[in-house]
């Protein structure tokens, strides 16, 4: 019997590494929608929180690093411009991904100083590629 082991490229080793080491926190109060996204981010290697108000993702943030958070941006409770302020003196090094069904995502995103967003409805293809780019850059700066 013939094997052929695949060597995986430096991009690729790159790619896995950065996603088994990145934390992501969901911060989602649509119980399918929070559900869909652990499934596909763990299945995918990301380490996955969920909580799904301020004071609980604040409470998650001093007690464990996160690279990357995934924010709903109307929330019963959850201000973004109060939110990002608290972010900032617990894990100012943390990125931010932005989800709204709001018209006009980008100008929202920029208002708030947040780079990355998605619109919703969203397909989680989509959710996996800005959050793998994330990685990318934040595996790249440490």
């Amino acid at each position: 019997m013939n094997v052929q082991l695949r060597t995986r490229s430096t991009d690729e080793k790159d790619e896995v590494y950065a996603r088994s080491t990145c934390q992501v926190l969901i911060i989602e109060d649509d119980y399918d929608t929070a559900d869909s996204l652990v499934l596909a981010l763990a299945c995918n290697g990301y380490g996955v929180r969920v909580v799904d108000n301020r004071a609980s993702a604040i409470h998650v943030l001093r007690r464990q690093r996160q690279d990357v958070i995934l924010m709903d941006l109307r929330m019963p409770g959850l201000g973004a411009r109060e939110f990002l302020f608290d972010l900032q003196s617990v894990q100012p090094e943390c990125e931010v991904v932005l989800m709204t069904a709001e018209a006009g995502a980008e100008h929202i995103a920029a208002e708030l100083g947040i780079q990355h967003w998605i619109e919703k409805p969203f397909q989680l293809d989509d959710v996996l590629e800005i959050i793998s780019r994330v990685a990318r850059q934040t595996h790249a700066t440490k």
